[in-house]
């Protein structure tokens, strides 16, 4: 609460120039009577509250009479107005200080200082009143005013006290200095965590279509160098356009599974699968998380079948037609059709020179597709990443042609095309389409729609 007292010489004695003298002591009027004598001779610390104004009314008067006049050493104070109980905020007494030269109080008084008191409320909250005695020394202390408790600090936009800012901090509320945050409790700005981030996979990062892999991204702690447990990492996947022996690309081609995120643990980890796709491709992985120094992080996986080999060409066989286009390549979306293992590659090369000697020498077998050169699904026609290729994804099989086209095993040499493939083991059935129907074995006799030889080089689709 705030108490301010006006006091000015009594005109009565002397005349002089008004002063303003402003003091703040604590609401306790209703401890005293209207009238009476309030004394100052002691110490204010631990007192009852009634005494603190004598306080007021000692330093009131000692402000007005620094010098005690020769004889005159004793004071004697009076409320010259009622007291209002309970006060209120504003009200105002007047108050009377009589200098005396005896004990008692006796004779004429040499000089009276009339002032008055104006009572306020207690302090905010978050603050104390502070005496006005100069028997206080500490520098702290405001004289005869509320002050902010230790910890606690006034800003001009401010009517009370507010918390003082830690170190680093600054501002209304406080925020912490760019790099600090506050710790669990608020009251103190420490250093913001910043981390590191990796993407692991164990060399040569490469899956076979439709399988998986392990991948792991570790979190680690910057100032202390340890692994970070409970970091947020979001992860995304994607695929790179033109790669596993795709030359068309959309925003339907199918891309890695992965989560979208995930929380580290165990030694700042995050182990998740990248579940590949049946088409092959390089697909990324792209990791980030919230105090990531060296986001993104991103890492590679092939999908792809290891091993195969582009078909060489060969006496017995041809790769192109007579204008020197590639049988099967469609420019734009798979122009490297004639793909097998090495095992593959060699089986084939045994049954050409068997159909070389079942024609006398006079034919070659015409090559259509066999695999991309990655592997995986092999889309053709219309139907982009879908399968109207039975096979074809590990170069295990090839197509011959046998259709009514320039160099088609002519229809006189299936059976005997046929009886020689399953002699060298190898398994050559007849495909064709009726609508959009496939249709394998001897019926494919009479229809020549897309009809053509499915080799199996090893006995086995896949």
């Amino acid at each position: 609460m705030d108490v301010t007292i006006r006091a000015y010489p009594s005109l009565h004695f002397y005349c002089g120039l008004l002063i303003v003298f402003i003091l703040t002591i604590p609401s306790t009027w209703a401890d005293y009577p209207a009238s009476g004598l309030w004394t100052s001779a002691y110490d204010p610390m631990g007192v009852p509250k009634h005494e603190e104004w004598g306080i007021v009314a000692d330093n009131t008067c000692r402000h007005f009479h620094p010098v005690l006049p020769s004889g005159y050493n004793y004071f004697e104070y009076r409320a010259a107005s009622p007291i209002p109980d309970p006060p209120t905020e504003g009200a105002t007494i007047k108050i009377e200080c009589h200098l005396y030269g005896d004990a008692n109080h006796l004779g004429q008084p040499w000089a009276t200082t009339a002032g008055f008191l104006v009572y306020r409320t207690t302090c905010d909250a978050n603050s104390r009143y502070y005496y006005p005695n100069s028997r206080y020394a500490n520098p702290a202390y405001v004289n005869g005013t509320c002050a902010c408790n230790v910890g606690y600090v006034t800003y001009p936009t401010a009517a009370s006290c507010v918390p003082a800012c830690p170190v680093y901090a600054s501002g209304k509320p406080c925020v912490c200095d760019e790099g600090y945050e506050f710790d669990a409790t608020r009251t103190r700005c420490i250093p913001v965590e910043r981390y590191t981030l990796t993407l692991q996979i164990d060399p040569p990062a490469q899956v076979e279509p439709s399988q998986s892999i392990s991948v792991v991204a570790k979190v680690v702690n910057t100032l202390t160098g340890q692994p970070k447990d409970g970091v947020q990492v979001n992860l995304k996947a994607d695929v790179e356009a033109g790669t596993g022996g795709h030359d068309h690309d959309d925003g339907q081609r199918p891309k890695g599974s992965i989560p979208s995120g995930g929380i580290t643990q165990g030694g700042g980890i995050l182990e998740f699968n990248f579940g590949a796709p049946a088409v092959a491709g390089t697909h990324t992985i792209t990791a980030t998380c919230g105090r990531c120094i060296n986001n993104p992080q991103v890492a590679t996986v092939d999908v792809k079948v290891e091993g195969l080999v582009p078909i060489s060409d060969s006496e017995f066989y041809a790769l192109q037609d007579a204008d020197g286009s590639v049988i099967g390549a469609v420019p734009g979306k798979h122009k490297a059709n004639h793909y097998l293992t090495p095992e593959a590659a060699a089986k084939l090369a045994e049954l050409g020179e068997t159909y070389d000697g079942l024609s006398n020498g006079e034919r070659l077998l015409h090559l259509n597709d066999a695999s991309l050169e990655w592997g995986g699904l092999f889309d053709v026609g219309s139907r982009q990443w879908k399968t109207p290729h039975a096979g074809h994804r590990r170069g295990v099989v090839i197509d011959i042609r046998a259709s009514t086209t320039p160099g088609s095993i002519p229809f006189w040499l299936f059976q005997k095309f046929e009886t020689e493939a399953a002699r060298a083991g190898t398994k050559a059935a007849l495909h064709c389409l009726d609508s959009s129907t496939l249709l394998i074995g001897h019926i494919c006799y009479e229809v020549l729609n897309m009809r053509h030889y499915h080799v199996q080089l090893l006995g086995v689709d896949k």
